[in-house]
């Protein structure tokens, strides 16, 4: 689905619909697989691209913060 809207289109679809794929996405995270692991890299540096940082991280929940600011970090140091 991120790959046809891309972050301009998830974004424009709605706060729900938005709180609902970002959270969901970063929940991608807690997954073992590397191609999981790898998909939710891609959709959320594409989101961060956009300039959607404070949007990602007032979405997830808070005991999922730490999953965010580590891909944060990753993305900063590239």
């Amino acid at each position: 689905m991120a790959d046809r809207l891309g972050a301009e289109g998830i974004i424009a679809t709605g706060k729900t619909f938005t709180n609902h794929f970002v959270a969901a996405v970063n929940k991608m995270a807690v997954d073992p697989s590397a191609k999981v692991s790898s998909l939710r890299l891609v959709i959320l540096e594409e989101l961060m691209l956009d300039n959607n940082v404070e949007l990602c991280r007032n979405i997830v929940h808070d005991k999922d913060q730490c999953y965010l600011e580590k891909f944060l970090i990753k993305i900063r140091a590239a």
